[in-house]
């Protein structure tokens, strides 16, 4: 165990250091199925007598993913920009780009933005002030 801290924080930490931000895998969620469906392999055996059913099934799995991607990318592209910039801060935040989250969000106009977008502002203006803080304390020795 690491002192003080427990796994999500050291793995949060250590995604942030390497810039690489939330894992691929909750950035895009039918990434395992697109995985899994794309190494299935059809039974073209003569000696199996289920083959058309294995062949069927195996088929309506990789139909249904590719309609899951169509309706996630529906559902992103119908995002209005406010939720857009959100998601777009989170994951730079998350990535440790600070900067880059704050101005993400600060281009929403100001009647957009609700009291979630400002509360992430607070969380990422706060953060940054630390970092900045810390990289001073730093410097200043």
């Amino acid at each position: 165990m690491l002192a003080d801290q427990d796994s999500d924080s050291f793995f949060l930490q250590l995604l942030k250091g390497l810039e690489i931000g939330s894992p691929e895998t909750i950035r895009d969620p039918l990434l395992l199925a697109n995985v899994n469906a794309s190494t299935l392999a059809v039974h073209s055996a003569e000696g199996i007598s289920e083959r058309d059913a294995i062949t069927y099934e195996i088929e309506r799995h990789r139909d249904e993913i590719r309609a899951l991607g169509l309706a996630l990318q529906k559902y992103r592209e119908n995002r209005n920009k406010a939720d857009d910039a959100l998601v777009r801060a989170r994951e730079m935040q998350l990535a440790g780009n600070l900067e880059g989250a704050l101005r993400a969000l600060m281009e929403v106009p100001e009647e957009a933005r609700n009291r979630e977008r400002w509360k992430a502002v607070g969380e990422i203006a706060l953060e940054l002030g630390r970092k900045s803080q810390t990289n001073k304390l730093f410097k200043s020795q």
